[in-house]
């Protein structure tokens, strides 16, 4: 055989094109699975394994059938009002088409599966999976410890690339009950009617650093802080800190339980969404919601407040 024959050869035998299959009905145990319930459940839930680096998918291998998500696609610069936002949620036109790309249909239980390498890439998950439940998939839940939790298990990984065969897949929008809006924010700046959490490192929180692309540096008015990085232990693979430990950590950093809304925002929404997801799918603060626009959106305007401590420091 020919060398380009055989890498054609080589490529079709990679690639698999899946129908979605009817399969017993399941309920999700929780908000997080383990990699053994995954493995009995495999044939009744979607696995949507989401990466910054897509080549991966295939270079370390997957949860077999899993279907590659590329983080890139759960972002985008969005006009509203008047002004462009970046780093947004695209819109859900947009996102009903990406769904239907990934083979969902609306009552199939989705599993999110982050690498597992990285609290970013646990936030890239989180993130997916925050989208899914605003655009009303109720019947998802991500994976413990991800894929690296999964090959550590010892079930087998496939370097086979799915391609589903698309569905019609429609989108509905839990809107405000998990998505805070810059008026939102601006109405809790104003009176004080919620609280806002920054889900940003120290340095971001104090004004030391900023991203280019935010152009202020500081945090929202009385925003407390409770940094991702401190949700999340490392061994082999990056995982959640248990429920009591996620508790204590919420207490000491004073993340108060009866605010309402109890608002998350980072430079954009994708670190600030482990945030979310801790305080409002694992300990289960009433009313929480994510501002997806973040720093970002908010700091583009110059009449609105933003502390910088380092800077407004007396000497």
């Amino acid at each position: 055989m020919l060398p380009a024959v055989r890498r054609a050869a080589a490529a079709l035998a990679a690639l698999a094109v899946l129908a979605p299959v009817a399969a017993a009905a399941v309920e999700l145990p929780g908000p997080v699975v383990q990699p053994a319930w995954l493995a009995g459940h495999r044939d009744a839930v979607q696995v949507l394994d989401v990466r910054v680096d897509a080549a991966g998918f295939t270079v370390d291998g997957h949860i077999p059938d899993a279907v590659l998500v590329r983080a890139d696609d759960l972002r985008t610069t969005r006009t509203r009002q008047g002004r462009q936002d970046k780093r947004m949620l695209p819109g859900p036109e947009t996102f009903r088409t990406r769904a239907r790309g990934w083979g969902l249909t609306p009552d199939q239980p989705v599993v999110v599966a982050p690498s597992g390498k990285s609290p970013r890439a646990l936030a890239d998950a989180t993130y997916l999976y925050w989208a899914l439940r605003h655009y009303g998939h109720e019947s998802v839940a991500l994976l413990a410890g991800g894929t690296a939790a999964w090959k550590a298990a010892g079930h087998d990984t496939s370097r086979k690339v799915v391609l589903p065969r698309p569905t019609d897949y429609k989108v509905g929008e839990a809107g405000g009950t998990v998505l805070a809006t810059t008026e939102d924010v601006a109405a809790i700046v104003e009176d004080g009617r919620g609280r806002l959490v920054d889900a940003r490192p120290l340095p971001y929180y104090v004004g030391l650093r900023k991203k280019p692309w935010v152009a202020r540096a500081g945090h929202l008015p009385d925003a407390v802080h409770l940094p991702y990085t401190l949700l999340t232990r490392n061994g082999g693979s990056s995982r959640l800190r248990d429920g009591a430990t996620l508790d204590r950590v919420a207490r000491v950093m004073d993340v108060p339980r009866d605010a309402s809304p109890l608002v998350v925002y980072g430079n954009s929404g994708r670190v600030a969404s482990l945030v979310w997801f801790v305080l409002s799918e694992l300990l289960d603060h009433r009313d929480t919601r994510l501002y997806d626009g973040g720093m970002h959106a908010w700091a583009k305007a110059a009449g609105r407040p933003v502390v910088n401590p380092v800077r407004d420091a007396t000497p």
